[in-house]
């Protein structure tokens, strides 16, 4: 069986090219040959055309501007990490008809490639370009809200899934969502960070040259209870606190990491004694390499920080979800009882993304 998948492995952004990767490697382990299509849409290659001003406005374009800058000495070390991908020739959007038609089943996901706001309504993240129907499926699609008012928009939505024999999901929130836009129901996955095994992050983990304890940071909002948070802990321990890139929302007396690329990311993550983020993948990859860990999302929307709420329940770790250095809890997690949870979770997921490779053998 040979699977496309259509993702958003080109951004220089940890969660992306990890997930990208998790999902390749984990239709390989099913016996599949995996292909990310290697196609980016203008809207996300151009993120500062006129387009994208006017779309988004003066100020998220600002910040988004200062995300970009702060990703530059990120750009090598990403670039040499997509040598792990297995992609197809680049191709543009008027070529993708003609990929499709080389695959078997062509999968979407995971990330927020469904997400209007992030794609400029691009449908070829929702396979408008395969033919077939019986080809067409989702892994762990996210949204990136629970509802659309926009009627307009709305139909565009029912239109583009219309056609899906696969519907999978990464949030609980998306579950009434799909079937109030196609009347079909949907199936909660995994993402595919949490498919593959400690080992087999392990084996791609570049190490950091510390030999001491240290509390990493990893923040993509602009939070200062992380701060106080990261510091809370600097304070109790008396270890030193490293940032990835640098924290965001506040004073704190630590190192920058402004070169790491995926490798080192996950190194700085498996050697942490803690982990303090707002990051999904960050919280992902923390339970990946069974840290201590902190979640703390007080200052984003409830949408954004649902598919972190909805994993430490699922987990049974809600507690190391915090808003303040208050809430910080005494007990360290459990990871017998998470790798527990976690293995039946990723069983039902398996056996989702198997049954969508083996219909059409």
């Amino acid at each position: 069986m040979k699977v496309g998948i259509i993702t958003f492995h080109r951004a220089n952004n940890y969660g992306a090219v990890l997930q990208a990767y998790a999902l390749q490697e984990a239709v390989r382990q099913h016996g599949h040959g995996a292909f990310i299509i290697d196609y980016e849409s203008s809207y996300l290659k151009h993120p500062f055309a006129l387009v994208n001003w006017k779309r988004k406005g003066v100020m998220s374009q600002a910040l988004t501007l200062l995300g970009e800058l702060s990703r530059i000495p990120r750009i090598k070390p990403f670039d040499e990490f997509r040598r792990f991908l297995n992609m197809t020739a680049s191709v543009e959007k008027d070529g993708l008809t003609a990929v499709a038609s080389t695959f078997d089943v062509v999968i979407t996901g995971s990330d927020q490639v469904w997400n209007y706001m992030i794609t400029n309504q691009d449908g070829a993240y929702f396979l408008d370009f395969v033919q077939e129907p019986t080809k067409k499926g989702s892994y762990a699609a996210s949204f990136g809200f629970s509802d659309i008012n926009d009627l307009n928009i709305r139909h565009w939505y029912s239109e583009k899934l219309a056609s899906f024999s696969y519907l999978n999901v990464r949030e609980k929130s998306a579950l009434p969502l799909v079937k109030e836009l196609t009347g079909k129901p949907a199936k909660i996955t995994i993402d595919p960070t949490l498919l593959l095994s400690k080992a087999d992050w392990d084996e791609l983990a570049i190490d950091p040259p510390i030999t001491k304890p240290y509390i990493l940071t990893y923040q993509v909002g602009m939070d200062p209870n992380l701060i106080k948070c990261a510091s809370h802990l600097a304070k109790k321990y008396g270890y030193k606190v490293y940032s990835i890139p640098f924290p965001q929302g506040g004073m704190l007396k630590t190192s920058f990491v402004l070169h790491a690329g995926p490798l080192e990311w996950l190194g700085w993550i498996k050697n942490a004694a803690f982990v303090v983020t707002d990051s999904f993948h960050g919280v992902a990859l923390s339970i990946a390499f069974e840290k201590e860990f902190y979640a703390v999302i007080s200052s984003r929307g409830s949408v954004l920080s649902s598919r972190i709420i909805d994993l430490l329940q699922a987990l049974d770790i809600d507690n190391h979800r915090i808003k303040n250095p208050d809430q910080i809890p005494d007990t360290s997690i459990d990871y017998s009882n998470v790798g527990y949870k976690l293995q039946a979770l990723r069983q039902q997921s398996d056996c989702i993304l198997q049954g969508m490779c083996e219909t059409r053998e």
